[in-house]
């Protein structure tokens, strides 16, 4: 275990390097107030990870997973393809869909069907019958008397279903090696004496009947399954070789640039003699759609065969089990790595939590806590459930879940996801207003008794860290518009729970970074509050720090724009926002209704457009990373305007002229003679004082 040479300017010794983590991490804390939290990656290591050659064991290989060998020899097959793409007759390049139907044509001729994977799901029925006929002279095996039951009992389908089952006996019915799938000899001779009245060449007859039934239902699981292997390919080349967002957008299908990236890395071993099945290694990746808690690599699963993995090339999958028995090298390599992390970041985030086992997870981090009880796990978390993260957060102590602003596909969307991720509507009493006079005993202090004041503890959803945009999200640039970064931003700055983003959406990069691929080099900017949304962006990350507290939370959607009001509990302080959202094909004007706030002072904050140049692109590549050229600009503050009905005295708050799509402003707000102390007032001796109103009385006195 090391850190990487990459991570640091000079040549250091390993001691020297865990000696500048330390360093860099208690500058962060000392002179920054920054806590650092580090991406724990337990599911996968990467393809050129070093102790991989001394335990390929580490991985799904051929030999501890021979359920993948057909799986390998496809992937294995369409490399060869990728490379000899010419010798079909085939051009590289691919730019239409009748471009790829060719391809796919070409797949099933020159590598499905020379592969005869049929092999490894059918019954080889002469060896089958051979081994049968040897089990008959033997005569071991009897058939119990409730099963020659049931063999009396049933007839039809019912009767070949249950023959099928029972010759099968406790056979695996995973695919595995060629012709692997068989009956088992002795169980089979013993039911066939019973159906042929110990007639042999009828039972010999008779068999073969009945393992053409079974391999008929195998041919129709490999037909299902071929059908599922040209899907796939096929919807994968169409994004990779069709969608102007794909790094293979435009380059030829070769070496570099494959049908379909691999799904198996081979390693080469240290030593000689290690068989080749140990080290061909699935890779890593994720299914549209699967569940979390299933491992697609295990042998109950078709997931690579069927290329139904959205494989991550570079990144090799684990194979953990479900305890370190299982596999004790890896287990402890992986709490060595654990210990040496928790011992120097304040947190971590768990990369493809989704994927990790939970049991390895959950022992990781038991481990990990016991030289850092307080550390605070954030987790990429994706089930699609919210039972299923539920199970998660309870089991592993999740204190935040990664959440990505970028998912939404629409203004109303978006609101949706701000008034999701935090906060209790404004004036709700589901807290302060239900606590009662109580007593805390403190068992780490000797039983201390200490006043408190004790609520019911209500249910929520797991705490959230909303990202702007994650180093996996297209940017604004490519999934809306430019425009939207600032709108974007603002909603997350507002929305009552921790927030993130990542380097390059403040400077408007134009598209996802491929972050296997990518060799450009970060700009060094002298004034980063300069570049794209900067200004802007600090404003609202500080605003996002001041709100904490402000825990009451409006969320309002009205055509393209988002409103968002933080009030404090306690004094009723807030700050207001308003986002003219930019959609791509939403309308540039969109009827906003004027604010009306009654019984409120307003003050405003700032107000901002986001004006990327128009036709503007990034200059020639000179080796480092830009982004689009833009303008900040600043907008006049809204106009207020104080009137009164029959209501009482209200405050309109009036957009600034110029406030189109990109648009933000943020306002203050303040009760007008509002009294914090108020609340306290109201509840003292008011047990008393309602003691003998009915429950009408009381709805009188409180809302009438």
């Amino acid at each position: 275990l090391e850190l990487s040479d990459e991570l640091f300017e000079e040549q250091k010794t390993a001691e020297q390097k865990d000696q500048k983590l330390r360093e860099t991490l208690l500058e962060m804390v000392h002179k920054h107030r920054l806590l650092g939290v580090t991406d724990m990656v337990w599911n996968h290591t990467a393809y050129n990870s070093d102790w991989l050659r001394d335990h390929p064991e580490a991985g799904f290989n051929l030999e501890n997973s021979p359920h993948l060998r057909s799986a390998y020899e496809l992937d294995a097959a369409l490399v060869k393809f990728s490379r000899n793409l010419t010798d079909y007759g085939l051009d590289r390049m691919v730019n239409t869909v009748e471009d790829v139907d060719r391809l796919l044509k070409a797949v099933d001729e020159h590598v499905v069907q020379p592969l005869r994977l049929w092999e490894f799901y059918v019954i080889d029925v002469d060896a089958a019958v051979e081994a049968v006929r040897g089990a008959w002279d033997i005569a071991t095996e009897t058939v119990a008397a409730e099963d020659q039951s049931a063999l009396e009992r049933l007839s039809g389908d019912a009767r070949s279903e249950w023959l099928r089952a029972y010759i099968i006996g406790s056979h695996s019915n995973a695919l595995g090696t060629r012709f692997g799938r068989t009956i088992d000899p002795a169980r089979t001779a013993a039911v066939l004496r019973l159906l042929a009245h110990d007639d042999r060449d009828l039972a010999m007859t008779q068999l073969r009947e009945l393992l053409d039934l079974l391999n008929l239902t195998y041919y129709r699981e490999y037909d299902a399954d071929v059908k599922a292997i040209r899907n796939n390919i096929g919807e994968r080349v169409k994004y990779e070789r069709l969608d102007r967002g794909s790094w293979k957008f435009g380059k030829p299908v070769d070496s570099s640039f494959q049908i379909v990236d691999p799904l198996f890395t081979t390693v080469e071993a240290r030593t000689e003699g290690v068989p080749d099945d140990r080290l061909h290694l699935a890779n890593n990746g994720w299914i549209w759609g699967g569940n979390p808690l299933d491992n697609f690599a295990g042998p109950e699963s078709k997931a690579y065969l069927q290329r139904a993995v959205i494989v991550w090339g570079d990144c090799v999958k684990l194979n953990y089990g479900t305890c370190p028995q299982d596999n004790p090298w890896l287990w402890e390599h992986m709490r060595q790595y654990t210990l040496r992390m928790a011992r120097v970041f304040h947190g971590f985030r768990i990369d493809n939590c989704h994927s990790t086992p939970i049991e390895l997870a959950e022992y990781l981090l038991d481990e990990a806590r016991k030289i850092n009880p307080n550390m605070y796990v954030i987790a990429e978390l994706f089930t699609g459930s919210e039972d299923t993260d539920r199970v998660f957060v309870q089991r592993l102590g999740i204190n935040s879940l990664i959440r990505e602003a970028m998912q939404a596909w629409d203004s109303h969307e978006m609101s949706r996801l701000a008034h999701r991720h935090g906060g209790r509507p404004i004036g709700s009493l589901a807290v302060d207003c239900l606590g009662e006079p109580g007593v805390f005993i403190d068992d780490e202090h000797g039983a201390a008794r200490i006043d408190a004041v004790v609520a019911p503890l209500s249910g929520s959803l797991p705490h959230a860290v909303f990202f702007d945009c994650t180093h996996d999200n297209e940017v604004p640039a490519q999934k809306r518009t430019a425009e939207d970064a600032l709108p974007n931003a603002a909603i997350v700055a507002m929305t009552a729970c921790a927030s993130g983003s990542n380097r390059g959406y403040d400077e408007l990069y134009p598209e996802l970074l491929n972050v296997v691929h990518e060799r450009r080099h970060y700009a060094e900017l002298k004034d980063p509050l300069s570049v794209g949304l900067g200004e802007a962006k600090a404003k609202l990350n500080r605003l996002h720090a001041e709100i904490a507290q402000y825990q009451e939370v409006h969320v309002h959607h009205e055509t393209e724009y988002v409103t968002i009001h933080r009030v404090h509990p306690v004094t009723r302080e807030g700050v207001l926002m308003v986002a003219h959202c930019a959609f791509r094909g939403a309308p540039s004007e969109s009827h906003f209704d004027s604010p009306k706030l009654y019984g409120t002072a307003v003050t405003p904050e700032f107000a901002y457009r986001l004006r990327p140049e128009a036709g503007g692109h990034v200059p020639v590549d000179d080796g480092v990373l830009h982004g689009l050229p833009s303008q900040l600009e600043h907008l006049a503050a809204p106009s207020i305007h104080q009137h009164r009905d029959d209501r009482g005295m209200f405050t309109e708050l009036r957009l600034p002229e110029n406030f189109g799509p990109g648009s933000v402003l943020v306002v203050r707000t303040r009760l007008v003679d509002f009294k914090p102390n108020l609340d306290w007032k109201i509840r003292t001796c008011a047990d008393e004082a309602t003691a003998r109103l009915t429950l009408g009385a009381l709805n009188a006195v409180l809302y009438r």
